[in-house]
């Protein structure tokens, strides 16, 4: 009774670890912003890797912006003089339904707390680290510069990490609450795009019900892009495009930057592009279906698993399509709790273990470019030349990207590689399926 006692009670305090120690974190931050030392705040907070504006939640304006001037009769998708920075509104035209609202720039604050706090909640939904070990590297996670840098700005992909953890933890419940999961995947798909990949998560499910929520979210998609059309087509053509040596990360990245140093065309870079995609889905297709490491993901909880999906999807669905700003990599807070536990896993332990350092260091990657800078003497800056040992640096981090996109790719096949609709999609046009018996537990799988 006793070891089951502290068992239970190392696993709350395994969970609660995590949000709790980015929310002290930014609880101190707040104070000495508003009531202790602001110019210490911003001096913390640029040793941590991140350029903070004159005030915080910028990216919050943004979207507070565009609806002051859009009430005023301005197109935002043109100008935005509303906004400090005069930026162009570039996000989906959903976000504009809340121009009724009467949004001033006493809002900012307000609306800026409320989206960083949605955040640090989400954080308790993630699934415990099962050792202290293994807690730590989740909390160096939480702590990093792209969570600083995130919540600093009060950028909205906090909503999506927000939707995608809810949605996340809704699908491994009772069937109405996986129908409720699935609706928020699908509200942040709209409201970003790269998350309508999150809607594969309905996977898992039965295949008559699968094609329910298919159809559903089919029409509802067809319904906004008719209403939207105009407005969707000119956000599209708006997303930005940055440095191949700024903070910015994508599939793009390392060809485009390898081109700019060795004076090549752009066709190399876009061949190079596609070639490294091509490698990484076929290595990690290839390592995802074998049977060693489905058993491997079965040592996983269902919680484990689905949050691996979550996550997988996300960052997939962001790196291949976009060059994306460095607080997006905050969805791969989503993949650390799997990929640590998977670290105690057999003869591939170190593989595992390897990649969840590979993605701290990718959410500290401004942090170390930062620091490097220092100690360099180097400029920093969207318009810096990189120099040999930061071009070094850069290096890494992509190589650390195409690792950790190639096993997110393995994991995402390893994870689908069962459902039944998988099933039954290689059964009737490639004949080459030849499944072992799988638990179900309310129609849904793994």
């Amino acid at each position: 009774m006793e070891s089951m006692f502290l068992n239970v009670t190392g696993r709350r305090a395994r969970r609660l670890a995590p949000p709790l120690a980015a929310g002290l974190a930014f609880l101190l931050l707040a104070l000495l912003y508003v009531a202790w030392n602001r110019p210490l705040y911003m001096q913390i907070v640029t040793a941590w890797g991140v350029r903070p504006y004159i005030y915080p939640f910028l990216d919050t304006e943004t979207v507070l912006s565009a609806l002051r001037c859009l009430r005023d009769g301005v197109d935002v998708f043109v100008s935005n003089p509303c906004d400090p920075r005069h930026r162009i509104f570039d996000y989906s035209p959903l976000w504009l339904a809340a121009a009724p609202l009467p949004v001033t720039t006493a809002w900012i604050a307000p609306v800026g707390l409320a989206v960083d706090t949605a955040f640090l909640l989400s954080l308790f939904l993630l699934p415990p680290g099962r050792t202290a070990r293994e807690t730590a590297v989740i909390v160096a996670g939480t702590l990093s510069t792209a969570t600083a840098y995130a919540l600093e700005r009060g950028n909205n992909d906090l909503v999506i990490f927000v939707l995608a953890a809810c949605a996340a933890s809704l699908v491994c419940r009772s069937p109405a609450l996986r129908y409720a999961g699935y609706g928020l995947a699908f509200l942040a798909g709209l409201l970003k795009y790269y998350p309508m990949a999150l809607m594969a998560l309905a996977l898992r499910e039965a295949p008559k019900i699968f094609g329910l929520i298919t159809l559903a979210a089919t029409l509802g998609l067809l319904i906004f892009i008719a209403i939207e059309r105009h407005d969707l087509l000119r956000a599209l053509f708006l997303i930005p495009h940055g440095s191949f040596f700024s903070d910015m990360f994508g599939a793009s990245t390392l060809p485009g930057g390898l081109a700019q140093l060795l004076h090549l065309k752009h066709r190399f870079a876009a061949n190079l592009q596609r070639l490294l995609v091509l490698a990484a889905l076929v290595c990690g297709g290839t390592i995802g279906l074998r049977a060693a490491f489905a058993a491997d993901l079965a040592a996983l909880t269902a919680q484990e698993r689905v949050f691996l999906l979550a996550g997988a999807l996300l960052i997939l669905g962001c790196y291949l399509t976009a060059q994306n700003i460095g607080y997006r990599a905050i969805n791969l807070l989503l993949i650390l709790p799997g990929v640590t536990s998977l670290s105690r896993v057999g003869g591939r332990s170190w593989v595992y273990g390897l990649s969840a350092g590979l993605i701290v260091l990718l959410l500290w990657a401004e942090g170390w470019h930062h620091w490097l800078s220092l100690v360099l003497g180097a400029p920093e800056g969207p318009a810096a030349l990189p120099t040999p040992p930061l071009v070094a640096a850069w290096g890494v981090r992509e190589l650390a990207w195409w690792w950790v996109v190639t096993l997110l790719f393995a994991l995402l096949c390893g994870l689908l590689n069962r459902t039944d609709i998988v099933r039954i999609t290689h059964e009737r046009l490639l004949g080459l399926w030849r499944p072992r018996p799988m638990k179900k537990k309310e129609g849904v799988l793994f």
